[in-house]
């Protein structure tokens, strides 16, 4: 019971912390939680298939999801499961504690720390990294009770916590924390065994492989799933600039003791961030009066030698905080498992709970007065030395936020505050250390709240984050969403990324119920990604209009504008095929250029040499007449976009031409190129800008803008642009605003499922160049050709032409079709492949065949038949029996233990108070 008031007294305390939006009907969802967890949070746990994303993909697989996360069950609103994960932090926090000091006052400043920390704060957003990295704590206070307890309670609830963290959604954060617990339960069996002797150790060592092995077989669905999605992830290939994105440097360490140092959210007291990229994974702040409460732990490891090894995996985790800047950073690259995660910083987490139970010692030793002078003298001048090297290190370089305050810079908040807490947090230790007792650390832990709270509680949730909504309802209401909703034919938004969160936007259009065939999350298999050219942003490339991807892929809908807003990509290479191969802008009439510009620039082109042809770029006015014709080469007008990338530079043949702009792509500056042409004088305004590829061109280039220069003004004027159609025939009906995005229909939609009467085998990674190319070029029609990998002896086909097929029934992971053919065919179902699928046909098994390399294909034989497909990973039915049988050993083991307080003699709780 004391155990349930303290989780309320905690829930209390956040739902009273993040009290400013959750008063006003707000959501807790910055960033991440907006775009993808709050649309997902909204979608029936019990469906294994998610239609409305990637053209559809297995939720069990996007772990992120947190599709079988019990909290997400029980969680009545969105708001109410983040506020859960805080408490949970805070609850393993001060077990944790609680079992390694026995003071409850340092078992809640450890709760506190942890809890409230910059890091929990700063990824609010990201739901499922709270809740893996929330249920940490619970498996080290569990296998800290190995050591006092006989019982099997701490087995069955650190297998529980194991489970749990999993389930969380983070595989980087599970893998992180159970490593270290693992590291930590190794500590401790060593301990064990040279005090106890190794029959102890063995002992412990079968009670760890017991509650890990549990913990895992209790998650073993989620961990099928996911370990399967990810070996077909696109980063399956993960090289080291992409692993050391989002990682520390050394100047940006000064946001352990300057949280705001580069400023924070822009309505707040510090001003607009600008950093490294970005604040959220950077932050790891655990507040100032925590660093000398270490200190306190750290001078007294005679006398507390547990404390030996928080303090170790402190300096370590810290280490590793600076990614690959280090050969430690470097080894863990190469270690198979974290190799494959981004955010190095967030090893800070593991910090994080490492300054939690250091403080816990610290306040411990303080409150017993168990802290000798001379250790007393030595942590302050620790903490002396470390306070004054942060501010030197401010001092020295300071940023340019800072710096814009003048000579004061010592007053702008972000320095003066921390400077504030720093010194009351010497007065107040020192006060403890010489009057120890509860009023002294009372005092220490307002301290601790508030400090926390100088960046938690101005971060993005309390700003950005939207209001609950109940726009779904009501957006329904306008014809054309609901008719979007009904699924019969997807959306391809052009741009998405770049838009605001509403129905054609990936991922909140899961909100509105809208299918689309992009998807924002790093789980895209790189089977979707090779043939549709889809990117993990929710990137969509530009397509031919007659295209034979947009068959394939049920697309009915086109959202955005083609022309003019965003890049678009012309030519071929990088192992694929645009379709696309000459542009044209439009110059408006009463414009009369004297100047182009065209921005741009090239992918996998290294090789090409200084002044290759790439493309022919040719102006005419608006009365026909040419006034301009150039050659975009490269080195001079374009160049390879990941030109600054360590690794890339050094193998570039070509010479670095100007650049228009840089951009961030993951811890290197990508680059965009400008080049610029003057024209003859134009006899009539309005007029064209074509830009064709030569044959040999080598590379695609992306193609950001095309201007022209007003001569009458100087100004340069974006000009709408997009692919040059041989096709004179409209295929799109006129397009209608929905939210501001203009959304129009394909004429020539036919449906998501038909027959296919001939097929050819093409190799995975050249159905793409097909798929995207315009008919003409493809020579195929997708309503009666498909594209195999290889050929199968079960789908010969023999039908003379594409049959119609009727859907009877369709819901998530479930198909019934009717189809009806002159002979043998293949039925195509646009849904995306997985080996999950299941077909009957007339009641009899039936294979299941990757088609177009993306969707699915049945072969059905000549006649009438009934199809029903349906989504059942045939592993998820062994992984449910495996956690089930699991879950029935660990509730005896729970009720076992429990059994065990109750009897006479049994210590009630870890160790006496102390304080």
């Amino acid at each position: 019971m004391g155990w349930l008031v303290l989780a309320l007294l905690f829930a209390g305390f956040y739902a009273l912390y993040f009290s400013p939006v959750l008063i006003q009907n707000g959501l807790l969802a910055p960033g991440d939680g907006t775009i993808y967890y709050w649309p997902t949070f909204g979608l029936p746990a019990t469906d294994l298939w998610n239609d409305l994303l990637l053209s559809g993909y297995s939720a069990l697989s996007d772990i992120q999801a947190q599709t079988l996360y019990p909290l997400r069950w029980l969680s009545p609103t969105y708001n109410s499961l983040v506020i859960s994960a805080y408490v949970v932090a805070a609850v393993g926090s001060f077990g944790l504690a609680l079992s390694l000091t026995g003071s409850r006052i340092a078992a809640l400043a450890a709760a506190l720390v942890v809890s409230g920390s910059g890091f929990m704060l700063a990824h609010l957003g990201h739901l499922s990294i709270v809740h893996a990295a929330a249920w940490v704590p619970g498996i080290l206070w569990a296998l800290s009770r190995f050591r006092t307890s006989e019982g099997s309670l701490p087995v069955a609830a650190g297998a529980l916590a194991v489970a749990m963290c999993i389930y969380g959604g983070h595989p980087q954060l599970s893998v992180i924390g159970m490593l270290f617990a693992g590291t930590y339960a190794l500590s401790e069996i060593c301990l064990e065994a040279a005090r106890s002797g190794w029959r102890a150790g063995a002992r412990m060592l079968a009670k760890v492989v017991a509650m890990f092995l549990l913990g895992l077989l209790i998650a073993s669905p989620a961990l099928d799933s996911v370990l399967s999605a990810a070996s077909s992830s696109v980063r399956s290939a993960w090289s080291l600039t992409d692993f050391n994105s989002f990682s520390h440097d050394v100047a940006s360490l000064r946001m352990v003791a300057f949280p705001n140092l580069y400023g924070g959210a822009p309505p707040g007291p510090y001003g607009a961030y600008g950093g490294p990229f970005n604040l959220t994974e950077l932050t790891i702040y655990v507040g100032i009066a925590p660093w000398l409460l270490c200190m306190l732990a750290v001078v007294r490891w005679k006398q507390d030698p547990d404390a030996i090894f928080w303090a170790a995996a402190a300096v370590v985790s810290l280490l590793l905080c600076l990614g690959a800047a280090t050969p430690l950073g470097e080894l863990v690259y190469r270690i198979p498992l974290l190799g494959k995660f981004r955010a190095q910083a967030r090893f800070g987490w593991i910090l994080t709970l490492c300054m939690g139970v250091l403080t816990a010692y610290g306040l411990s030793a303080a409150l017993r007065n168990a802290v000798s002078r001379r250790q007393a003298l030595a942590a302050l001048c620790m903490g002396l030395v470390l306070a004054g090297t942060m501010l030197a290190s401010v001092a020295l370089a300071p940023p340019g936020n800072v710096l814009a305050q003048g000579p004061e810079w010592v007053l702008h908040p972000a320095v003066l505050v921390p400077l504030v807490f720093m010194v009351v947090a010497f007065l107040l230790v020192g006060l403890l250390l010489l009057k120890p007792g509860r009023p002294a650390a009372a005092m220490l832990l307002v301290l601790l709240v508030v400090d926390l709270g100088s960046f938690g509680w101005f971060h993005d949730w309390k700003y950005v984050g939207p209001q609950a909504p109940a726009a779904p309802k009501q957006a329904r209401s306008d014809a054309l969403l609901s008719k979007l909703a009904l699924g019969n034919g997807r959306v391809m938004p052009i741009g998405a990324p770049h838009w605001p969160a509403g129905p054609m936007r990936p991922n909140t259009n899961m909100t509105y119920g809208i299918p689309v065939v992009v998807g924002y999350g790093p789980l895209l298999s790189s089977r979707y990604a090779t043939v549709t050219g889809a990117d993990t942003l929710g990137g969509f490339p530009i397509l031919p209009p007659d295209a034979p991807l947009l068959d394939v892929l049920g697309i009915r809908w086109v959202a955005g504008k083609s022309t003019g807003v965003n890049p678009v990509l012309i030519g071929s290479g990088c192992g694929a095929d645009s379709g696309i191969t000459r542009l044209q802008a439009k110059v408006p009439p009463g414009l009369k250029p004297d100047a182009i510009r065209i921005v741009s620039h090239l992918s996998c082109s290294t090789e090409l040499a200084t002044s290759h042809d790439i493309a022919d770029a040719t102006v005419i006015d608006g009365s026909g007449k040419p006034v301009g014709s150039f050659v975009v080469e490269a080195g001079v007008n374009t160049a390879e976009w990941a030109y600054d990338r360590a690794d890339v530079r050094p193998t570039v043949a070509h010479a670095r031409p100007h650049v228009f702009e840089s951009f961030d792509a993951g811890g290197f500056n990508g680059l965009w190129f400008d080049a610029t042409w003057a024209i003859q004088p134009a006899t009539a305004d309005g007029g064209s800008v074509t830009l064709a590829m030569r044959q040999d061109a080598g590379a695609p280039v992306m193609t950001r803008s095309i201007e022209a220069k007003d001569s009458r003004t100087g100004a340069w004027v974006p000009l709408e642009f997009g692919p040059l159609s041989e096709n004179a025939a409209p295929l799109n009906s006129p397009s209608t605003d929905v939210q501001g995005v203009p959304v129009s229909e394909r004429l020539g939609y036919r449906g998501m499922a038909w027959v296919a009467c001939t097929a050819r085998v093409v190799p995975l990674e050249q159905q793409g160049a097909i798929l995207r190319a315009s008919r003409a070029s493809a020579r195929m029609d997708a309503r009666s050709t498909v594209l195999l990998e290889e050929k199968s002896p079960g789908a010969s086909l023999a039908c003379k032409s594409p049959a119609p097929v009727s859907v009877m029934e369709r819901r998530p992971g479930y198909w019934k079709l009717r189809t009806r053919s002159d002979g043998a065919g293949m039925l195509i179902v646009s849904t995306s492949f997985n080996p999950g699928w299941n077909a009957l046909v007339d009641g009899v098994a039936a294979k299941v065949l990757p088609a177009y390399g993306v969707v699915v294909g049945i072969p059905v034989a000549a006649g009438e038949h009934e199809v029903e497909l349906h989504f059942l990973p045939r592993s998820l039915l062994w992984t449910l029996l495996l956690a089930g049988l699991a879950i029935i050993a660990t509730v005896i083991l729970l009720w076992k233990g429990v059994l065990r307080t109750f009897q006479p003699g049994h210590p009630a709780g870890q160790k006496g108070s102390r304080e």
